[in-house]
Parts: C-alpha cells; sequence; structure tokens
C-alpha cells in the first residue's frame, strides 16, 4: 500500500532497522517516532540521523507499545 507523505505528517515507524527508511521520512516529515526493539539498531539509527531533530527512537517492542489516542499521524513499517 501507498503512504502520502507531507511536511505535516507525524509518523510512527515500525522497526527502524539500520534507519534508512527513518532517515527519508525525517526529511519529509514533521515529527518521526521510531519503534525498534534491537538496542544496537537503535543506536545505529540514531547515529544516522545526527544531523536531524525531528525524531525519537524507542527501544521497545511494538506489540508492548501504546500509541496516541487524541493525535493524527501515520504509520509506517517496512517488515522483512
Amino acid at each position: 500500500t501507498n503512504i502520502r507523505l507531507n511536511e505535516h505528517d507525524n509518523i510512527f515507524e515500525i522497526g527502524s532497522g539500520k534507519g534508512h527508511f527513518t532517515l527519508e521520512l525525517v526529511q519529509r516529515c514533521t515529527f518521526v517516532t521510531a519503534i525498534e526493539i534491537d538496542h544496537k539498531l537503535c543506536k545505529t539509527t540514531e547515529n544516522k540521523l545526527v544531523d536531524h531533530d525531528n525524531f525519537q527512537v524507542l527501544n521497545k517492542d511494538i506489540l508492548q507499545f501504546k500509541f496516541p489516542k487524541n493525535q493524527s499521524y501515520k504509520i509506517f513499517g517496512n517488515i522483512p
């Protein structure tokens, strides 16, 4: 499925991996919350995004994550 992104979007990314897509998302959107279960991959993503400030990387299991109820957002994932 296609996702239309714009500079006003807040994105929740499921599984940032090494941050390749995360980098593209932070360049196109207002804010990105990357949720990654692997601690090492969280650090890799943070290092890749060092020049940006419109993101956070959460070291969490997506199955335990509580999405906000009163906020507009889009969900992005590229699950292998």
